[in-house]
């Protein structure tokens, strides 16, 4: 990474305009003189940052180190894969029998921890505030500071040995993932039930790596974490929204709040009451000290919505809403949502947001390396465009957006359906007929999945600015691909219901192929729960 120079202290409108501030409080002499709110930069945000881009630096430079001495190589060849286990149902007996004091090895304990950085951590690019952040992750001074004896502490162990076996099928690895996850869940316990540790960013950040782990050691949907998601929308509550507005706690609300719209649309579960207003406190503390404006920051309000409507919808199809929906009322609720969905597309995003689009044709094929070429351009079932993004979390913001759209439209295509065969109770004026449009429908579903699939070759190959050789396909950051995990898998869903039409028929196999190789190459173990659907479905057919 390259030094960008000490970060200029000046206020907010005078970085915009290039002038020189006199950096006077709490109002420099140019905003007092034309009237405009002066905002400062949080200093503690300025060396929390540059702290992290350091430590990651420091750790990705110790793991190529390591890794050329032949670390990586003598694990491969060394330990012998374990049988297949369950790391969930394991899980209890681990904790319980293990003991949890035993100390490790500091070199597998550095060389996991170093490869985990490599992986996870994406450093700002930039110190701007009026720049979104484009770092992952990167909360480098918490880990590295947690107490011995934290809850945060033991779940960064556990997830980077779990992120370890994954990738180089570590037998020791994995005996310590499941034992340090299991004492980070016990921590976690006592954390939420003390009045200062409840409330910390640490405690935050345990729930979100918990989410983590899970994604990385289990191959079934049901996963254990699940089971502690009312307890990760507790920890949101423990405290009150302005305890939020603070650069780091607001990032980390905004992670462990999306975190937990994924889930609640995976288990169709309403929303929990009143989070919306946390979110709502943090997004404009986030507008007003940063200036930016722009509809992105307002993403997950949106998907807020459409977790809602998804949740009725589902819950009145099985039968087990206890209030009675209007399925017509619903419908006009999510047509108004999903246009709002259309706006945040066309309105208002910044440039960098905006991607372009190549056809997928050979004379494009010499600018990726012959790996990506092989598996994503020239395979059967290829998407026909291909997306260039300007960051791995724009790409991730942008498919966050399509994939909840998706929901929201399975849900729409539903209600059309009904209406057309039942008309709604004592309801006798007849239906607006744009909104029981099917085709318009599908042809929307239709786009949003070709756009998930245009958005792969991207995700591997986008420049990582803080990351040397970070476009090589001979070692992929785990990252790209864990951020693919839930698209790929909600679009596979979406073609094996067969609700929509015009895709390429070898799409479905496409998709496998990428989530096989997230499992085999990448070593995200939740992967396998996607390709074992596509495989029944392939073998049996819808059911």
């Amino acid at each position: 990474m390259s030094y960008r120079g000490r970060p200029s202290k000046g206020c907010q409108m005078c970085r915009s305009r290039k002038v020189k501030c006199d950096e006077a409080k709490p109002s420099c002499s140019r905003c007092e003189k034309t009237g405009h709110e002066c905002l400062y930069r949080d200093q503690s945000d300025l060396l929390f940052r540059n702290q992290t881009a350091i430590a990651a630096q420091k750790a990705e430079d110790g793991w190529r180190k390591r890794a050329t001495k032949s670390g990586t190589r003598s694990s491969k060849s060394s330990e012998s894969p374990p049988a297949a286990v369950d790391p969930i149902s394991s899980l209890t007996s681990v904790a319980e029998h293990l003991s949890l004091t035993r100390q490790p090895s500091n070199d597998l304990q550095d060389l996991a921890y170093s490869r985990w950085i490599y992986d996870f951590v994406v450093p700002n690019s930039s110190t701007d505030p009026g720049i979104i952040a484009d770092g992952v992750l990167d909360f480098l001074p918490m880990y590295e500071n947690a107490a011995p004896d934290s809850c945060l502490r033991a779940a960064t162990l556990a997830t980077c040995y779990a992120n370890f076996d994954g990738r180089f099928k570590s037998a020791e690895a994995k005996l310590r993932s499941s034992e340090y996850c299991g004492k980070a869940l016990k921590l976690m316990q006592a954390a939420i039930k003390d009045p200062v540790e409840s409330k910390s960013d640490g405690t935050l950040l345990t729930v979100y790596l918990l989410g983590i782990w899970e994604n990385l050691t289990a191959d079934t949907y049901n996963g254990h974490w699940l089971v502690h998601k009312s307890g990760a929308v507790a920890i949101l509550r423990f405290r009150s929204p302005e305890e939020y507005h603070t650069p780091v706690a607001s990032r980390l609300f905004d992670l462990v709040y999306a975190q937990m719209l994924m889930g609640n649309l995976n288990t169709c579960e309403e929303p929990p009451d009143g989070i919306d207003h946390w979110a709502d406190s943090v997004h404009t503390f986030k507008m007003r000290t940063t200036g930016i404006t722009h509809s992105t920051v307002r993403l997950s309000k949106v998907i807020h919505s459409v977790v809602s409507i998804w949740s009725k919808w589902r819950r009145h199809v099985a039968g087990t809403i206890s209030d009675p929906i209007d399925p017509m009322k619903l419908l006009m609720e999510a047509n108004e949502l999903d246009i709002a969905f259309q706006t945040w597309e066309e309105e208002n995003l910044p440039d960098n947001w905006k991607f372009q689009v190549l056809e997928n044709r050979a004379s494009i094929w010499g600018a990726y390396d012959t790996k990506w070429v092989d598996m994503l351009l020239k395979s059967e079932g290829a998407p026909k465009e291909v997306h260039v993004y300007d960051s791995i979390k724009i790409i991730f913001g942008w498919n966050l957006y399509r994939t909840a759209r998706l929901f929201l439209n399975i849900a729409m295509h539903g209600m059309m359906g009904m209406l057309m065969l039942y008309s709604p109770p004592g309801n006798s004026s007849p239906i607006d007929p744009v909104l029981l449009d099917r085709s318009h429908i599908e042809c929307q579903m239709s786009r949003m999945v070709e756009d998930i699939c245009a958005s792969v070759l991207s995700q591997f190959t986008v420049i990582i600015r803080t990351k040397e050789d970070s476009s090589s396909a001979s070692n992929v950051c785990g990252l790209r691909g864990y951020y693919l995990l839930w698209p790929l898998a909600v679009t596979s869903q979406v073609l094996m219901s067969e609700a929509i039409v015009g895709i390429d028929d070898k799409r479905l196999g496409w998709i496998q192929n990428v989530l096989i190789y997230l499992k085999n190459d990448l070593g995200i173990a939740k992967a396998a729960a996607a390709v074992k659907a596509i495989s029944r479905y392939s073998e049996r057919g819808p059911q």
